[in-house]
């Protein structure tokens, strides 16, 4: 199967390849420089974390791969590295682990809902001396707690989380921390890429292993995406349905962050996908969701949130932890949403949807935006499954 499967990339490459020497010839007759709208980091949010990760030296990096919100948590992890200049490489198995010293991405893996296995092989691997885990949420994981000894040093993104861990009397330094979605800011910046550094060979993974499955998620998103227009504002509903849903849906909704589940270690990819996240949630007025990152979302761009619980409080607590002092987040029971948007006054109204139609790319702009971030060079497959909005 794979000869067959090689000797067709070759035949699809071949078929393919005056195309991509076109793009090439148009990349070469451009200028070379691209702005992205999601780049600051809020270098008030986790000064313990950078101060904890600096004081590692380099280690290798894995982010918890899964859904939008997983790619969103990412980004910001990307940025805050950037930041405080770290120096990490992304983890790969076949490669040994920098420094001996391994640092986890921060999300909701570590809850009895999902299968986080693979992540406790690497966790049981003697040879690793440190071990951090980012600010992520934990409930009913006695199996992870069990591997918890003096190697790690655990952030916690909301105070249940952090007196749950702290209650097994582990050997393990446990802290609380923010989500690190929360350190991205809407700012842009300018970066180049290195034409000569791309060749139609690229172009032909790009399109195969990401572009295709990209299109895939922007137009899964903007057919499903129904704006409400409620007393002149537009209303977004992103309700979830997987196994952490606290409630049925009564209305038409949108759960955007399974527009896309992956890998998140490809620097350049997540950051094309946390962009379109952003821009969709941009589109609107109001949020009203039970996805915690749909909610950051919403904050960081300064929307009126309503968020709304999921079945093991993650929202409401980190709600009461990071986002209780944002004027414009409320969290909400669902049987008052009508109540509050009828109570909301005097917000910033978005004025079109533009920013989501710059998002559907052609081929050679979605190149240079890949090139114009930090690439992990393999351009892989990071996409596992058909869009399930």
């Amino acid at each position: 199967m794979k000869i067959k499967k090689k000797i067709n990339q070759a035949f699809e490459f071949i078929k393919n390849y005056r195309r991509y020497k076109t793009i090439l010839a148009n990349l070469e007759k451009t200028n070379n420089q691209i702005k992205n709208k999601y780049e600051g980091c809020n270098l008030e949010i986790n000064k313990e974390v950078a101060k904890k990760l600096l004081s590692l030296g380099k280690f290798s990096f894995l982010p918890n791969s899964g859904n939008l919100g997983d790619f969103l948590i990412a980004k910001g992890e990307f940025n805050f590295f950037k930041t405080h200049h770290l120096d990490f490489e992304i983890f790969d198995k076949k490669s040994p682990i920098q420094n001996n010293t391994f640092v986890y991405g921060g999300g909701g893996v570590f809850v009895s809902y999902w299968d986080y296995s693979h992540i406790l092989k690497i966790f049981q691997n003697k040879a690793i001396k440190k071990i951090v885990i980012l600010p992520s949420s934990f409930y009913e994981c006695d199996d992870l707690i069990s591997n918890l000894d003096e190697r790690f040093t655990v952030f916690c993104r909301e105070e249940r989380s952090y007196k749950y861990l702290q209650s097994k009397q582990t050997k393990a330094e446990i802290l609380l921390a923010e989500d690190m979605a929360l350190v991205i800011k809407k700012q842009e910046k300018e970066y180049s890429y290195n034409k000569d550094k791309i060749s139609a060979k690229d172009i032909f993974r790009i399109e195969t292993n990401l572009y295709i499955p990209y299109i895939k998620i922007y137009q899964a998103i903007t057919s499903v995406l129904k704006i409400k227009n409620i007393r002149g504002y537009k209303v977004g509903f992103f309700m979830r349905k997987d196994k952490e849903k606290n409630i049925n849906n009564a209305f038409k909704s949108l759960d955007i962050s399974l527009a896309a589940v992956g890998n998140c270690s490809d620097e350049s990819f997540t950051n094309i996908l946390s962009s379109l996240f952003l821009s969709s949630i941009d589109c609107v007025d109001i949020v009203i969701s039970d996805r915690l990152h749909v909610c950051i979302a919403g904050a960081i761009l300064n929307k009126k949130v309503l968020m709304i619980d999921n079945s093991y409080k993650k929202l409401s607590e980190v709600y009461k932890h990071s986002l209780s002092d944002y004027k414009n987040v409320k969290c909400i029971k669902v049987e008052d949403i009508s109540k509050e948007i009828d109570s909301i006054k005097n917000i910033d109204k978005t004025e079109d949807n533009t920013q989501l139609k710059d998002m559907n790319y052609v081929l050679e702009e979605f190149v240079k935006q890949y090139f114009s971030y930090k690439t992990n060079n393999k351009i892989e497959k990071m996409i596992w499954s058909e869009p399930n909005v």
